[in-house]
């Protein structure tokens, strides 16, 4: 059985190891990137702020793709997305026009691309007291 994320094991009705959206243990990570001219720049992160981990990375993206992830995390977590650039010059617009959307349980939390060495979104979760 395919490993969906940290904890948590796909379920043989799911399409490409993407989460079922209706699984009330977990909240649905989402994210689509478009890369610009120099995707080796452009690396991101979620973490759990509850517990200051990393939860999901990726720093090895392509030039001039699409990128897309999902991910089912734990519903106990609070959680932000960061998105990086090494040349401080963002995904969008001098070396391509890269964007990305970032989204929990299907409501969009970050989109963009002009920014210089990073992007820091609240994703939410249960991010109440501990």
């Amino acid at each position: 059985t395919p490993t969906v994320g940290v904890g948590w094991t796909a379920r043989p009705t799911e399409v490409l190891g993407r989460p079922s959206p209706t699984d009330s243990d977990c909240l649905l990570f989402d994210l689509s990137i478009k890369t610009d001219a120099f995707g080796q720049e452009t690396s991101w992160e979620v973490a759990n702020t509850k517990n200051n981990s990393i939860v999901l990375s990726n720093s090895s993206l392509p030039s001039n793709q699409i990128v897309q992830d999902s991910k089912c995390l734990d519903r106990k977590g609070c959680y932000e997305f960061v998105i990086r650039d090494t040349f401080n010059d963002g995904i969008c617009c001098g070396a391509g026009n890269g964007n990305y959307n970032v989204s929990l349980n299907s409501k969009v939390g970050g989109s963009g691309g002009q920014f210089e060495s990073s992007e820091t979104t609240f994703l939410g979760g249960n991010c109440g007291l501990i």
